[in-house]
């Protein structure tokens, strides 16, 4: 099997510690810093980055309804088999897992690269 798509929780993974650092030094702003609307205005996401960005409240679905996780592979044109999903939550990491992902609870940087590996070490051993 081919890995074909990666997908990650936006927040969880990729832009956790800007956020904690922008809400310790800007409390008055704490939710706008959550909405990712304004994450984009601050520079710390941009849709560009990415070939699909999700949000739970444009889809009716949130993690971990196995329906969302099937939806991120359709928009990317995959099959739940070829994604691995990355995700700081263990019980959205077994949803992915039972949509037919492959899944990386990420709890440190150099765990989640070593889960990596694994997964694609066996994927083109």
């Amino acid at each position: 099997m081919v890995i074909k798509a990666i997908i990650f929780d936006c927040f969880g993974v990729l832009v956790t510690s800007a956020r904690v650092v922008l809400k310790k030094d800007y409390p008055q702003y704490k939710n706008q810093i959550d909405d990712l609307n304004h994450q984009a205005d601050y520079g710390l996401i941009s849709r560009q980055q990415f070939d699909e960005v999700i949000l739970s409240s444009d889809v009716d679905l949130a993690k971990p309804e196995i329906a969302i996780f099937e939806l991120m592979a359709d928009r990317l044109g995959v099959e739940p088999n070829e994604c691995i999903m990355i995700d700081d939550t263990a019980l959205n990491v077994e949803a992915a897992k039972n949509a037919g992902m492959q899944g990386i609870w990420f709890v440190s940087t150099d765990t989640a690269q070593n889960e990596f590996d694994i997964i694609l070490g066996s994927n083109y051993a």
